[in-house]
């Protein structure tokens, strides 16, 4: 059985809630080598109505979220460039993929959790993946690989060159993904980031459909219970681990505004709650509508407060 090792993150802020493999992987790794990697997370406040729709009525794999807090233009504006190397074989690509952990410490491929024994569809099931190469020795040819224990909590493994290519060569994408560092102006960062969240509340919409229409939803026969259920527990994870974000951008961004920064952590939290009183649905099969509706219509209350005192703020500014 394999043992592991915690990689040195904030577990509970850098976690799966609303950012997908590839995403919360970059953004820990990022964060070391560049501090303000967080004010990335403006765009962490997705909309309701974007989670109803993606989750809800396209039925989307949560890690297939679309959450937009990871654009080249807000990645370039820190100073970050992404880039990406597709080979046919790890085999092909392993001289480039070594000399760049070497040169900037992590690289990301994608593979098939078929050939990682820390995945839980080890040996049973395909998945596509992305982990994070960020150590090799070249004389043993093993790897240092950071990915997801079962509890999706990031840690620390190793693993010989066999595992290493099974895992990339048994995907469709075949992919390596890097980031290098260039010079930036921090100052020109804030303010970029300042300016990028005014931009993005101007044109901000919620019709907040997913929360006022909770009761409605689960009453109707339309389709199983498990299925509305197992959705509505993806779509409250993305609200709280999104709020909980957001939160954190705040009080980066507005460290004078601690009741606006509480009220958005606070509704990190709402959102978890309502997160697991689904999962204890799913138990039990047993489900309190109506409280779940009640708690809804209660986020929804200081959602609304939260948008006023945001527009407030930056009118101000």
């Amino acid at each position: 059985m394999m043992t592991d090792i915690l990689y040195p993150h904030d577990a509970q802020l850098y976690d799966r809630r609303f950012m997908n493999c590839a995403e919360r992987h970059a953004v820990v790794f990022l964060k070391e080598r560049r501090a303000q990697t967080d004010l990335l997370f403006y765009r962490a406040l997705v909309s309701s109505d974007e989670i109803f729709r993606q989750i809800i009525q396209q039925k989307k794999p949560k890690y297939n979220f679309v959450n937009g807090c990871f654009s080249e233009p807000d990645l370039n504006a820190l100073g970050i460039y992404p880039h990406e190397l597709r080979g046919e074989s790890f085999a092909q690509i392993k001289p480039d993929v070594d000399a760049l952990i070497r040169q900037y410490g992590f690289v990301l491929i994608s593979g098939s959790v078929f050939y990682f024994p820390h995945c839980p569809e080890y040996r049973q099931k395909h998945l596509h993946h992305l982990v994070v190469l960020n150590g090799v020795d070249e004389a043993r040819d093993r790897y240092q690989v950071a990915d997801d224990n079962p509890a999706s909590v990031l840690c620390q493994y190793q693993y010989g060159l066999q595992e290493v290519a099974g895992f990339f060569d048994n995907n469709g994408d075949r992919l390596a993904r890097w980031f290098t560092l260039d010079h930036y102006n921090s100052d020109d960062a804030t303010r970029y980031f300042h300016q990028a969240l005014r931009d993005y509340l101007t044109h901000y919409q919620d019709s907040q459909q997913f929360l006022s229409g909770i009761e409605d939803y689960l009453k109707d026969n339309f389709e199983a219970r498990e299925i509305k259920l197992q959705l509505l527990h993806d779509g409250f994870s993305l609200l709280s681990g999104s709020r909980t974000l957001f939160a954190h951008y705040l009080s980066l961004q507005h460290p004078d505004q601690d009741a606006m920064t509480e009220l958005a952590r606070q509704l990190g939290q709402q959102a978890f709650i309502l997160k697991s009183l689904v999962v204890k649905a799913r138990i039990t099969q047993r489900l309190d509508i109506a409280d779940l509706a009640t708690r809804a219509r209660q986020f929804q209350e200081q959602e609304s407060a939260l948008l006023q005192a945001l527009r407030t703020l930056l009118r101000g500014h």
